[in-house]
C-alpha cells in the first residue's frame, strides 16, 4: 500500500483531528508537488477542494512511479486552461501519452468547475490511465463529483478489459489475489458510514465497472462540510492511494502478455468501444452544458486524441504477424539502449525491436520502430513495421509506415515490396498482386475524400514500390482530429490488417525455386534497396531528431538487422 489506512476524523479529539488533518495535507502536498509545478497556473485558478488535492497527490504519485514511460504533455494552452464566456465555468485537461515501447497508452487528468444559479457549484475531478493492447491488465479510473458542500460521488476502479464471467482467472489475478475488494470497496464502506452505493443512471456505464469498484455517494447532511473534508482527506485519500498501489504493482508493469490474435483484437476492440462510450456519455453530452460550444468542442477533440493513437494499429499488426509466425521468429536481441532511446534534451523518444527468423524459415527479420519528436508547432510521430523474407523465396516483403505530423493529417505507406524486375516477370505480378487482389485495398483507401496521393521526394524510393502500393496523405482539415482518428481506427486499420493477412497467406510460407543467377540478382536487389532505405530515411533524418551519438547507435543496430555494412 502507498498510504497507511487513516482513521475517521470523527474518532479523534478536535485537537488530534486538526493535527492529523494538517499532517495529511502536508503529505498530499509533497506527493503532488512535482505534478503541481507543471500545472500550477491551471490548478491555482481553480477553487481549492479537498478531493482535488487528493487527485493531485494520486496523479503525482502515478507520474513519479511511471517516470520515463510517460511522454511530456503536448496539450495546447487553451485546453490546459479554459473558461466560458460568462466566466462562471473553468476547466483544465492534461494528457501525457505513453512512450514508445511502453504499456502505457495515456494518462489523462481533468478538472471542471461550474457555478450554479444561487450559491452552489458542481466540481468534477478525473484521472484515467489507460494501457495498450500489449497487455490485458485493467485500466485505472478515478472520478470525484461534488454537487454540494456536504456531498461527494466517488468512483475508484480498475476497469476490466475482458468479459469477466468468461474469464474467472482474470478476476482472481487482478481483483481477488490483490485483495482489492477488501482494500477498496468493502473497506471504504466499512470505514465511511456516511456513504451509500451510487447508481449511475446509465446502464451501459454501470456495466463497465468491476465488481470491486468503489462507487459511493457520500452524504454528510446539513452542516457537514468539515465532516466531508475529513472523510476526503482521510478515508478517500487512503483508499485512492491503495487502488493506485494495486494498479501500479499488478497492472502497469509493462510486460507483454501472450495472447492469440483473436484475444488481442477483442481487447483492442473492447477498449475502443469503452472509450467511445466514455466520450459520448461523460464528455460530449455534458461539457456543452458547462461550457460554450466552441470550448467544449476543442476540449473533447483533445481528449479524443488521447483515447486513440495510430501506434495501436501498428502494434495490432505486429501482434498478428508474431502470432502467425510463432517459432519461426527468434527472441529479440536488441540492446536496451536501442530498444528504447531518447534525445538528451528530452524532446524526442524512440523504440526499436528486431526479431530475426529462425534457421530454416523463410523469415529474414521483422522490424518495428516508433519515433516521437516534439517540434515548435507540435510533434511528429513515425511508426514503421517491416517484415523481410530471406533468399529462400522471391516473395515480396511487407512494409507499413505511418507518419503523423499534425493532429489532422497522416502519411500512409502500405506495400508488398517487389523483389524482381516486374517488367521482366509478369508472372510475378500475376502471382503476388493480381491473384491476391491487393489493388482493391488500395482503392478502398484512395476513394476516401480526405486522401490525396503521396509522393516521396526520393526518385529511388518511388521506384522500389509496387504498382499496388498504398501511398496517400490523409488530411482532414482544421478541426478534423476526430475524423482522422475514425479513419485510422476504421478503414486504415482494416486495410492494413487485410494486406498483412494476404502477405502471411501468400508470401511468408512459400519457398521458391530459382536459378543461382536469379537468386544472386534478387539478393543484390534486396541489399541495394535496404542500403538506400537506411541512407534516405535514417542517416539523414535521425540526427535531426536525436543526438548524434544516439542516432549513430540506433542506425548501427538497424544496419546489423538489414545486413548492410557501413559505407
Amino acid at each position: 500500500m502507498l498510504a497507511a489506512p487513516i482513521s475517521s476524523c470523527r474518532a479523534l479529539s478536535p485537537a488530534a483531528a486538526a493535527a492529523a488533518k494538517t499532517t495529511r495535507r502536508r503529505r498530499m502536498a509533497v506527493s503532488a508537488s512535482a505534478w503541481r509545478t507543471r500545472r500550477e497556473e491551471a490548478v491555482g485558478r481553480m477553487p481549492r477542494l479537498a478531493h482535488r488535492e487528493v487527485m493531485l497527490a494520486v496523479a503525482g504519485e502515478a507520474e513519479a512511479r511511471l517516470g520515463e514511460r510517460l511522454l511530456p504533455s503536448e496539450v495546447p494552452a487553451d485546453v490546459k486552461w479554459f473558461e466560458n464566456a460568462a466566466g462562471d465555468a473553468v476547466g483544465s485537461v492534461d494528457v501525457r501519452r505513453g512512450a514508445p515501447g511502453s504499456s502505457i497508452a495515456f494518462m489523462l487528468d481533468a478538472w471542471f468547475h461550474r457555478d450554479l444559479p444561487g450559491s452552489g457549484a458542481i466540481d468534477i475531478t478525473a484521472l484515467i490511465i489507460n494501457l495498450t493492447g500489449v497487455t490485458d491488465a485493467p485500466h485505472l479510473v478515478m472520478e470525484f463529483i461534488q454537487g454540494t458542500p456536504t456531498s461527494l460521488i466517488v468512483l475508484l476502479d480498475l476497469l476490466p478489459r475482458r468479459d469477466l464471467p468468461l474469464h474467472p482467472a482474470y478476476i482472481d489475478r487482478y481483483y481477488a489475489a490483490t485483495s482489492l475488494d477488501a482494500r477498496g470497496r468493502q473497506g471504504f464502506a466499512d470505514r465511511v458510514p456516511q456513504s451509500r452505493p451510487y447508481v449511475s443512471p446509465s446502464l451501459l456505464i454501470r456495466s463497465l465497472w468491476s465488481p470491486a469498484a468503489v462507487v459511493a455517494d457520500i452524504q454528510c447532511g446539513e452542516g457537514g462540510e468539515e465532516t466531508l473534508e475529513g472523510i476526503v482527506c482521510g478515508q478517500v485519500a487512503s483508499t485512492a492511494m491503495d487502488v493506485l498501489g494495486v494498479w501500479l504493482e499488478h497492472c502497469a508493469g509493462g510486460e507483454e502478455m501472450e495472447m492469440d490474435k483473436t484475444e488481442r483484437e477483442r481487447i483492442v476492440a473492447r477498449d475502443r468501444k469503452v472509450s467511445a462510450t466514455e466520450l459520448e456519455l461523460n464528455l460530449a453530452a455534458n461539457l456543452p452544458r458547462m461550457f460554450d460550444a466552441d470550448v467544449s468542442d476543442r476540449v473533447v477533440a483533445e481528449i479524443r486524441k488521447a483515447f486513440v493513437a495510430h501506434r495501436e494499429v501498428a502494434r495490432a499488426l505486429a501482434s498478428q504477424a508474431e502470432a502467425r509466425l510463432g517459432a519461426r521468429l527468434l527472441p529479440s536481441a536488441v540492446p536496451p539502449d536501442v530498444a528504447e532511446f531518447r534525445a538528451g534534451a528530452g524532446n524526442a523518444v524512440g523504440s526499436l525491436d528486431v526479431r530475426r527468423g529462425a534457421p530454416g524459415s523463410t523469415i529474414d527479420f521483422t522490424f518495428q520502430s516508433s519515433l516521437h519528436c516534439k517540434v515548435p508547432n507540435g510533434a511528429i510521430d513515425i511508426t514503421t513495421l517491416l517484415l523481410f523474407l530471406n533468399a529462400s523465396t522471391d516473395a515480396p516483403h511487407f512494409l507499413m509506415e505511418l507518419i503523423q505530423g499534425s493532429p489532422t493529417s497522416i502519411v500512409v505507406i502500405l506495400d508488398l515490396i517487389p523483389r524482381k524486375d516486374l517488367a521482366l516477370h509478369p508472372e510475378y505480378i500475376e502471382k503476388y498482386y493480381e491473384n491476391t487482389q491487393v489493388d482493391k485495398l488500395r482503392e478502398k483507401i484512395e476513394e476516401l475524400p480526405q486522401t490525396r496521393l503521396y509522393r516521396s521526394q526520393s526518385l529511388f524510393v518511388r521506384s522500389a514500390w509496387s504498382p499496388t502500393a498504398i501511398l496517400v496523405s490523409i488530411d482532414c482539415g482544421q478541426g478534423g482530429e476526430c475524423t482522422l482518428e475514425e479513419i485510422v481506427r476504421g478503414q486504415l486499420a482494416t486495410v492494413a490488417k487485410e494486406l498483412l493477412q494476404i502477405w502471411l497467406d501468400s508470401c511468408a510460407d512459400h519457398a521458391s525455386e530459382m536459378e543461382e543467377a536469379e537468386r544472386e540478382s534478387m539478393i543484390k536487389r534486396d541489399q541495394i534497396v535496404r542500403s538506400k532505405s537506411i541512407e534516405v530515411d535514417l542517416t539523414s533524418n535521425l540526427p535531426r531528431m536525436f543526438d548524434q551519438d544516439v542516432a549513430n547507435r540506433v542506425i548501427a543496430e538497424i544496419r546489423k538487422a538489414f545486413g548492410v555494412q557501413d559505407v
